[in-house]
């Protein structure tokens, strides 16, 4: 782990995961997950905080979305945790303006 989850510690069992990517252009910025897994976004250590948020339970198409606002030039790391399966399909897309 790349900081401490700001969830619940994982249960024995519970899956988790880092991806690595870098932002070119700031803006708000919406991570969608498939399943109800928590993800923390963490810049130069730091994890930053949600600006929203949305999940409905029961679908996983997607689960859940975060949105973060992040700065050009932003490397970031997606700390997941707490999944129930070995995978977990994302997707990170940049919020429309206005």
């Amino acid at each position: 782990m790349v900081a401490t989850p700001g969830r619940k510690k994982p249960s024995d069992g519970d899956y988790a995961g880092l991806a690595r990517l870098k932002v070119a252009t700031a803006g708000t910025y919406r991570i969608a997950l498939d399943q109800p897994v928590w993800i923390e976004v963490i810049a130069n250590g730091i994890p930053i905080r949600a600006e929203a948020y949305q999940g409905r339970p029961g679908c996983n198409a997607p689960h859940k979305i975060v949105e973060f606002v992040l700065a050009a030039g932003t490397a970031i790391t997606l700390q997941l945790s707490g999944g129930n399966g070995p995978s977990v399909r994302l997707a990170v897309t940049r919020a429309p303006e206005g």
